[in-house]
């Protein structure tokens, strides 16, 4: 096999064990976030995780924006997921083999005897999911108005129709360069899973996570 290949398949192998440990560290946080844990429980492992972001820039990831919330640490985790996936699948297409992933023990599910309330059931957004294309407009809290201009895979490329509406700082998030009619252009960068979390085919379902950072179209 030639020598820059195998060099390229023990790249990928390395920041897949990168990215298996900022997944296992990202979701070891969410859990004690989620589990409302004390502070002294959290903080080491949110040191760990931005140790390994600032380790290790390929990830391209914004740890304080993927820990916002439990929506967007589910986000964070798809991400390092599709990311791991995409480096499988170069390994395979340049005929190495990926190192094995250990096999978990599934833990065994605590269930309560009582149940005092039924919780509503999410909405299924499957079928929103399958329509998007090219050409589909969808709207973000604090992107406003977008436009998909292309998909690859499991990721959706979308080009905010009102820039000046945005806060500065959103304008540096979720950003990716995509060729267009043979012309590069700067959009945002989404999984697909997106919509019905971040993203919404109708402005009504949009939730502000933050007024003050919304886009001026939500501004009260």
């Amino acid at each position: 096999m030639d020598e820059k290949i195998l060099k390229n398949i023990e790249k990928w192998k390395g920041e897949i064990s990168v990215l298996e440990e900022i997944k296992a560290a990202v979701a070891e946080f969410a859990e004690l976030k989620d589990g409302k844990a004390a502070k002294e429980e959290i903080a080491p492992v949110n040191d760990k995780v931005v140790g390994l972001f600032d380790d290790n820039s390929f990830v391209k990831m914004d740890w304080l924006e993927v820990k916002r919330s439990k929506a967007s640490r589910e986000e964070g985790i798809s991400k390092i997921e599709k990311k791991i996936s995409d480096r499988l699948k170069k390994i395979e297409k340049a005929g190495g083999e990926a190192d094995e992933a250990p096999v978990e023990e599934p833990e065994e599910e605590i269930v309560e005897e009582e149940v005092i309330e039924e919780a509503e059931p999410e909405r299924d957004w499957t079928e929103e999911i399958e329509k998007c294309a090219p050409g589909a407009v969808y709207y973000h809290w604090a992107y406003g108005k977008l436009e998909v201009l292309a998909m690859e895979g499991d990721y959706i490329y979308l080009r905010p129709l009102d820039r000046k509406g945005c806060k500065h700082e959103w304008l540096t998030k979720n950003n990716a360069i995509v060729e267009i009619d043979g012309e590069e252009e700067d959009v945002k960068e989404f999984s697909i899973t997106s919509i019905g979390r971040w993203l919404f085919p109708e402005v009504e379902d949009v939730d502000i996570i933050d007024p003050a950072q919304a886009h001026k179209m939500f501004a009260k």
